[in-house]
């Protein structure tokens, strides 16, 4: 009877580890190519082969192999991109993280079977299918109660100006494209000279691999050429411009009471003036997402509460002696068949029309978060609803309406937090008539500069993508202006108390 020797099993061993060290590695990737610590930005061309080691090493395994390497990846690619949400929830963290896993591992799986069903066909064909399978389980994922648009592909570009561009064209999903076709044309390859390269190899390569290396190059080509001669495309000339004052305080998200809503206050008060004083022409003030939490029109009709009634009607008094409109995120409360809705609201205020009684133009947050800000299954799962709301969950009601203000002379339009990551939802404001985006953020819970930059990666699209600039006024970061290409033009450092002038123009204002 033969024996195996020792040398063997070490061998076997290590063929073994082979397909999860290249999937820790692939999740490395994955998250080096988003802003990260280590570079807060993010290495945008690591996206272009962070796929590479999993799904290369993936389609030679079994279906079991495949799931458990890419369910590894998932897993770990997602814990390493959101750490910051230990800082809410490690509960919430892990399950992210293993839904992620999950969904991952099915998809390699997927791509083991596309790999033994399409053997037999051209390269091209392989390579279009797993990514058109990849791409849409991305935009599929964005869908839903638990959609989220924080990982996808085409995001890791965010500062590449001519890439960046084309997203008018195709928004984010074409970007995605072209580089998910780099990273399976590239594990094309490494199997090929790994396993199947044989005899004249390089002329075998050329005649297989030919067709697909004209495509990528006809895709990047064409995206390069267009991104080149667009050129950084600002507002144009000759348009209405406005003064806009950004705030951002740098508060405390986690402190309550009323003397920390009065504090609230008083550094937005001083931060506006500080900020008038330098530029008296500005227009428009915004003030970031739940800035003024005690509930402004509520508390000014129903003084009950002395305190916060008090506060309100300083505020609007404030407000009333400006010459500017005033962009506030607050708590908005309504009352509807007897029940009392509770909205995450942006309100404006126009001073000498709608400040004093408050009856301000309103739009509600349409897109909640889920989990901290909704949960729709509250019947189904009721102690995981009554969990939440002992935890720091805040639950609101969604609003319905796509929202533009016609105020101060300027259509524009609010998106609340992380609307500003979903494409449609601002592609739907821009058809409506907006000449701008302002949006209202909170991400200082997180107490990271990478989920603020991992945000604004998302934001800047939403810009280039419909041509027209954006605002943000953010609690703690990135407060800043996009102009209408996608290029931050200012922005206040994170975790710093500032404000920022910006002077915006637009053709499509009136």
């Amino acid at each position: 009877m033969s024996q195996v020797s020792f040398k063997d099993k070490s061998f076997s061993f290590l063929r073994t580890l082979v397909p999860f060290l290249s999937a820790l590695f692939s999740a490395f990737l994955f998250f080096l190519s988003h802003p990260d610590p280590l570079f807060v930005k993010g290495l945008s061309f690591c996206a272009w082969f962070c796929y590479v080691p999993v799904f290369a090493s993936a389609v030679r395994l079994s279906y079991k192999g495949a799931f458990l390497s890419g369910g590894l990846f998932g897993f770990c690619a997602f814990f390493l991109y959101g750490f910051w949400m230990l800082g809410y929830s490690a509960a919430v963290c892990f399950c992210v993280c293993f839904l992620y896993g999950l969904s991952i591992g099915v998809l390699s799986a997927v791509f083991a079977a596309v790999h033994k069903r399409l053997g037999s066909f051209p390269v091209l064909v392989r390579i279009l299918s797993d990514s058109l399978v990849f791409l849409a389980w991305e935009y599929i994922r964005t869908k839903g109660f638990f959609g989220i648009s924080y990982g996808i592909t085409g995001y890791t570009q965010w500062t590449v100006p001519w890439l960046l561009r084309c997203s008018y064209l195709t928004g984010v999903w074409g970007i995605s494209f072209i580089i998910l076709f780099c990273n399976f044309l590239l594990s094309e390859t490494l199997l090929f000279f790994t396993c199947t390269c044989g005899r004249n190899g390089l002329r075998r390569f050329a005649r297989l691999f030919a067709p697909s290396f004209a495509v990528f190059l006809l895709l990047l080509f064409s995206a390069a050429l267009y991104g080149f001669v667009s050129g950084r495309e600002d507002c144009a000339s000759g348009s209405s411009s406005a003064g806009f004052i950004l705030l951002q305080n740098n508060s405390d998200p986690w402190a309550g009471g009323i003397e920390s809503y009065r504090a609230d206050a008083d550094s937005l008060m001083r931060l506006t003036d500080l900020a008038l004083e330098s530029h008296p022409d500005a227009r428009f003030v915004v003030w970031p997402e739940t800035a003024v939490v005690p509930d402004i029109v509520y508390n000014y009709n129903n003084p009950y509460d002395r305190e916060r009634s008090a506060l309100v009607t300083e505020l609007l008094e404030y407000i009333e002696r400006s010459d500017c409109v005033f962009i506030i995120g607050n708590n908005h409360t309504v009352f509807k068949d007897g029940e009392s809705l509770s909205y995450n609201s942006v309100l404006v205020f126009e001073p000498g029309k709608n400040v004093i009684p408050p009856e301000p133009y309103v739009y509600s947050k349409i897109r909640l978060v889920p989990f901290t800000e909704t949960f729709p299954f509250k019947s189904v799962f009721p102690g995981i609803y009554e969990r939440l709301l002992d935890g720091d969950s805040h639950f609101w009601t969604a609003g319905s309406e796509y929202k533009v203000f016609d105020s101060g002379g300027m259509r524009f339009s609010a998106l609340v937090c992380f609307e500003d990551t979903f494409p449609e939802i601002a592609s739907r404001m821009r058809a409506e008539g907006a000449g701008l985006f302002v949006n209202l953020s909170n991400d200082s819970w997180s107490g990271s500069v990478v989920c603020q930059y991992q945000h604004l990666s998302m934001a800047v699209f939403r810009s280039a993508e419909n041509r027209i600039p954006s605002l943000r006024s953010t609690c703690s970061g990135q407060t800043c202006w996009i102009d209408s290409s996608g290029a931050v033009r200012a922005m206040i450092p994170p975790f710093e108390e500032g404000w920022l002038y910006c002077d915006v123009s637009s053709s499509l204002w009136k």
